[in-house]
């Protein structure tokens, strides 16, 4: 018997040839796939194009930035975004004074001081991070405006959205400490240090990072609010109203 040298070895066919009718479905189902997603991209373009065809001049004018929408009629194509971002700013910036430190204080108690806390207390922490915004809203009306005899102001904007800014700080706190190892406090409580030098020197700048994320991620939730405006600010012309208080007779029938 004669042996023939192979340049290559031979393989068996790792996978089988595909079939006909397999090859006619994958190719019905992308065809369908596909068309599908075309047909819904077909709308989103279209209302892109709108947007921007009718929205260009008025953001790439100068005024876009520097002027706001008071004293201007409904039939008027004037005003700018001034009033939105001034309105955001403070009203935010006001309600991360009075929310992050408390929100830190707490956050820093439950985890440290208190870890035979009742089970209600969290409970409640976690119920108040849904708590929906135009509750908040209406608890502020109902006491700030209605009872104590408060104007509708921005102040009042930010006093909701304290209520509903502090269980985000208080809950991002409390897991970014729970994280820290124990070994750490251990280490630092062998070495004879006390539990209030272990917390400040130890604790806090390890979990620093995750608080810091925590309190971006609840101003990020405070900004997007609306409902609490129209309830605590009302309607009427100031620097501080916000885009939706602003265009609001705009868009009424």
């Amino acid at each position: 018997m004669r042996s023939v040298a192979l340049d290559q070895p031979v393989k068996a066919p790792v996978f089988r040839g595909i079939s006909i009718g397999r090859r006619l479905k994958n190719a019905f189902a992308t065809t369908l796939f596909f068309t599908s997603f075309l047909i819904a991209m077909v709308p989103l373009v279209w209302l892109l194009w709108v947007v921007v065809k009718r929205g260009w001049y008025a953001v790439t004018r100068a005024g876009w930035w520097t002027h706001s929408l008071r004293g201007v009629l409904p039939e008027q194509f004037a005003g700018g975004v001034y009033h939105a971002i001034y309105g955001t700013v403070v009203q935010a910036t006001v309600a991360a004074i009075l929310a992050v430190p408390l929100g830190l204080m707490v956050g820093f108690t439950w985890p440290n001081m208190a870890r035979s806390a009742d089970a209600a207390d969290h409970l409640h922490g976690r119920r108040a991070r849904r708590v929906p915004s135009i509750v908040a809203a209406l608890f502020i009306f109902s006491l700030w405006i209605a009872t104590l005899g408060f104007e509708q102001s921005a102040f009042a904007v930010s006093l909701a959205l304290v209520l509903l800014m502090l269980p985000i700080v208080v809950r991002a706190t409390e897991e970014m400490l729970k994280l820290v190892p124990d070994e750490l406090r251990e280490a630092s409580y062998a070495l004879g240090i006390p539990k209030w030098k272990t917390i400040v020197r130890i604790v806090i700048p390890t979990a620093l990072p995750g608080i810091i994320s925590g309190v971006f991620l609840s101003i990020a939730r405070i900004i997007g609010e609306t409902a609490r405006c129209w309830y605590s600010s009302g309607t009427a012309a100031r620097s501080t109203m916000t885009s939706s208080t602003a265009t609001w007779p705009r868009c009424r029938c």
